[in-house]
């Protein structure tokens, strides 16, 4: 093999290593996205809101603050754990949730997705599950 054939091959290889990191992103979850109404209007987050303000004052609701708040909620299934695993699962979930709603593009792992569509969906109604959703896992919700 001659050097300019070397140098054609490490070319193909990093063109085509960038174009599998640009299509891992584009699949990648925007936990900045806001959560819309039926009408296509921002849903208030509920969880961030006084209760002597006006709801059209509260902040709007993302993806990220959802799962937060779904990942922050009490669960009665880790009452099942023992108490190191228990303390594991919670500064765990405590984690993910800092990391989801700082907001921005990116993945993660499908277990911790499928957590967040879990408990997106034992705190939430069909609303928010149904504009969560998708934007969590597309291909799944596709199907």
């Amino acid at each position: 093999m001659n050097r300019h054939t070397l140098y054609i091959a490490v070319f193909i290889f990093v063109f085509l290593m960038f174009v599998a990191w640009a299509l891992s992103k584009a699949d990648a979850a925007d936990y900045s996205a806001v959560l819309t109404d039926l009408r296509n209007k921002p849903i208030p987050d509920e969880a961030d809101c006084s209760q002597t303000m006006p709801r059209e004052q509260c902040p709007q609701l993302t993806l990220g603050s959802a799962a937060a708040n779904a990942l922050l909620m009490n669960d009665p299934d880790l009452d099942k754990l023992s108490p190191i695993e228990k303390l594991k699962e919670k500064v765990r979930r405590e984690r993910l949730a800092e990391r989801v709603i700082a907001g921005g593009k990116f993945d993660l792992g499908s277990d911790d997705i499928s957590l967040i569509k879990r408990k997106i969906s034992d705190l939430y109604g069909t609303l928010v599950v149904g504009k969560a959703a998708p934007l969590l896992d597309p291909a799944e919700v596709s199907k």
